[in-house]
């Protein structure tokens, strides 16, 4: 599924167009290179990414060679560490926000009879609608700290999906370091 995935992706972005997001992608990180940004904050609300996230490193920073530094982090364990990273580097970092589908299956948050959570206010609602408003905060918080943002809409997280998040950022990758020189 994960091959099928990318053959798919790489049929459908094999567009020779301005209207494809390979090309845009690659044409948003180096205008926000050329506009004095150094790092490249790739984030995402799926415990799962930070394998991905590694690879994404690594992808970007041998492939571009002179690019966007690319740093990566799983929200929201990680705010409280970005928050000190952006704290007066603001206008070095351009942040992509991986987001994926919420799971349909959710659970409904359950009130605690002594709060020992300190969460009761949050009671009877469903966690999917928690993470889709604090994933909408976070992206609205960042703009208005003045952070370029990028959100890549996946879909529903499974292997196809992936395969086809891969093959995007291969050929993103590819773009972006030709236009590099």
């Amino acid at each position: 599924a994960l091959w099928q995935g990318a053959d798919e992706a790489r049929q459908e972005l094999d567009l020779r167009s301005f209207e494809n997001p390979v090309w845009l992608y690659a044409a948003v990180r180096n205008l926000m290179l050329r506009s004095g940004k150094t790092m490249e904050l790739v984030s995402a609300w799926e415990p799962g990414f930070g394998s991905l996230g590694a690879w994404w490193r690594q992808l970007f920073l041998e492939g571009e060679g002179r690019g966007l530094i690319p740093v990566s982090a799983l929200l929201p364990g990680d705010n409280r560490l970005l928050e000190r990273m952006l704290q007066g580097q603001r206008d070095n970092f351009l942040e992509t926000m991986v987001q994926f589908d919420p799971v349909e299956n959710s659970c409904i948050i359950s009130l605690d009879a002594n709060n020992l959570d300190e969460l009761n206010d949050l009671s009877d609602r469903m966690l999917k609608d928690l993470e889709e408003e604090t994933c909408l905060q976070t992206l609205d918080h960042r703009i208005d700290q003045g952070i370029g943002m990028i959100t890549l809409e996946c879909g529903e997280l499974e292997e196809r999906t992936v395969g086809q998040l891969i093959c995007f950022l291969e050929l993103s990758c590819a773009v972006s370091a030709c236009t590099l020189g």
